[in-house]
């Protein structure tokens, strides 16, 4: 089972999936502390990616490969298409940046489906 918790908080920021629900591995070629992990189930989860941060990334595809998840596709994309409760959404890793750009500044914007 992969459990996504939120940094600061320790909530589940993400309904909790198994291993064998990831289709690909997105990571960004420019920012190497964020991915996504695409998900097989679009309905099951309301959406098509969990995405998150992370300073431990090579922590976690060396963990895939100790699973030998070798059917698991990784590809590297600074930016993609997602749905989100069935719409579809532009996404670009850069937001992250600027979401938290915007909160220390208090500019107060959250995207609550991040």
């Amino acid at each position: 089972m992969v459990f996504v918790l939120h940094k600061e908080k320790k909530t589940l920021v993400q309904a909790p999936f198994k291993l064998e629900d990831l289709e690909t591995v997105v990571l960004s070629p420019s920012l190497p502390t964020h991915a996504a992990l695409k998900l097989k189930d679009t309905s099951k989860y309301g959406r098509s990616h969990c995405i998150f941060q992370s300073f431990s990334m090579g922590l976690m595809v060396r963990f895939f490969q100790e699973l030998e998840l070798y059917d698991l596709k990784v590809t590297f994309h600074d930016s993609f298409a997602m749905t989100v409760q069935d719409k579809p959404v532009a996404f670009a890793f850069e937001e992250i940046a600027k979401v938290k750009q915007e909160k220390q500044t208090g500019g107060g914007f959250v995207n609550s489906k991040m």
